[in-house]
Parts: C-alpha cells; structure tokens; sequence
C-alpha cells in the first residue's frame, strides 16, 4: 500500500487504467496497521482483497492462485460470449441471404408463369376464338360450343395462372413497395371473401 512516490492506490488506479489490465485482479499487501478507511479506498480503487500484518506467505500464494484462476475463468467467458454474438451475426446474416434467395427464386417463377405460361395460354385462347368464329361462319354451330366451352377453361386458366403468379410476388411490390403490396393484398383479400380489411401503420 505505501510505497514511495507512488503509492498503492494511485498504482492500482494506472493499472486499471490501460485497457490490457483494466480487468487484472490487484491485492493490497501492508505490513501496517489496517484502517477502515484505507480498506474502502482500497476496495473503491479495484481491489480484490486487502490483507494486512500479519502476513502468512502460504494464505498469499493462495489467494493470488484463486483470484489468476477467477481472472482467466472470466476472460473465457468473455472470449466465449463474443464467439456466440459472432455466431448470431453469422446465423442472421445467412438467414438473410436466404431470404433474398427465396425472394429471387419467388420472382423468377412468378416471371416465367406470367410469361411463357400466360403468353401460351392467351395465344391459345386466340386461336380457339379464331376457330369458334370460322366453325359459326360454316354453320357447324355444335363443334362451335364445344370450342367456346374449351375457351373458357383456358380463360379460367389464364386467371389461375396470374393469381397465382401475383401470390407470388404482387407486381406493386417491385414497382411501389412493401406498403402498397400490403394494401393491395388487403383489397383484393377483401374483395375475394367480403371481409372488411383496413390496413394502417
């Protein structure tokens, strides 16, 4: 505790000071009569313990065994804690980049069955109606109902297959944002069922 020039509490202080030890355990030895109020400067200054005269060099070496093996436990730990927020980072990360990879796989079939699916299908359906018109004209009335009866199933096809391209991923969402995909979802979710949707936020 007393030294010269620079004492053990002002030594303690510098010691916590520096960042490389600001965590090392310190004891304050003196062989001079303990006071309570240099045991509570001591204390508020960092110390672990504060022993004072008599001096047994064996409760010593014990104690500075002790409070080395406190201070190693508690730098695994931090060691290990960093380790797990890194991890957490790298969990959150991965999972984010999986959801950009489930977006972009949602984009591109939505693309593909707007696209080739729903080109086909509306081409298809011109040609039935092409054919319905030249079998009326020719007076051949029958085979006439059943191509319009064909083409409505592949107009039903045609709005099966956008719906399910837009559940895919809503057209608004690339070209207004999250917000108005959201609110474009509810209308359409209300006019379907009747059901009263407001959205707000």
């Amino acid at each position: 505790v007393r030294m010269p020039r620079l004492n053990g509490f002002e030594t303690a202080a510098l010691i916590h000071a520096r960042p490389r030890s600001a965590h090392t355990p310190v004891i304050f030895v003196t062989a001079e009569a303990q006071s309570d109020f240099e045991q509570t400067l001591g204390y508020t200054s960092g110390a672990v313990d504060y022993i004072g005269s008599p001096i047994l060099p064996e409760v010593l070496a014990a104690k500075v065994r002790v409070f080395a093996d406190l201070f190693y436990m508690q730098r695994r730990l931090q060691l290990q804690t960093e380790e797990l927020r890194y991890s957490k980072q790298q969990l959150q990360q991965l999972a984010s980049h999986q959801e950009i990879i489930k977006e972009e796989e949602r984009k591109r079939i939505a693309r593909e069955i707007h696209d080739e699916l729903g080109q086909s299908l509306t081409a298809l359906k011109l040609d039935l109606s092409l054919i319905r018109r030249r079998l009326v004209s020719g007076e051949l009335s029958e085979q006439a109902a059943k191509v319009q009866e064909i083409e409505h199933t592949v107009i039903r096809i045609i709005r099966t297959v956008r719906t399910i391209a837009t559940k895919l991923r809503p057209g608004t969402l690339g070209e207004l944002g999250v917000a108005a995909a959201i609110e474009w979802m509810a209308n359409d979710f209300q006019s379907r069922t009747g059901v009263g949707c407001t959205v707000t936020g």
